[in-house]
């Protein structure tokens, strides 16, 4: 079994309470897991064909956290999480090439 990737947030993730505002949890590293086909699927059906809207159904997959979150991620912690997700890829998928 593979490791599972792991990533470092340059920018951290602050959750906030509703209520107050006040920051109640903190995320600095982000855990991947491997991608399977029902993720791609799920993914592809969420998103309606839209490659962007994808990439991020699938990193939401792959790590867990809400889309919300990741979408308010900096943009360099951002590009590092679709490099992870992108490296799950097979290389046809990658490039759209069929077969």
């Amino acid at each position: 079994m593979a490791a599972r990737p792991n990533l470092i947030l340059k920018t951290p993730i602050e959750r906030r309470s509703k209520a107050t505002g006040e920051v109640i949890d903190t995320v600095t590293e982000i855990t991947f897991r491997s991608l399977t086909l029902g993720d791609l699927v799920a993914a592809m059906d969420a998103s309606g064909g839209a490659k962007g809207t994808m990439t991020l159904q699938l990193a939401s997959a792959s790590t867990g956290l809400p889309l919300s979150e990741l979408a308010g991620l900096d943009l360099a912690d951002g590009a590092a999480v679709l490099d992870v997700v992108a490296s799950f890829m097979p290389a046809g998928l990658k490039t759209g090439a069929a077969g």
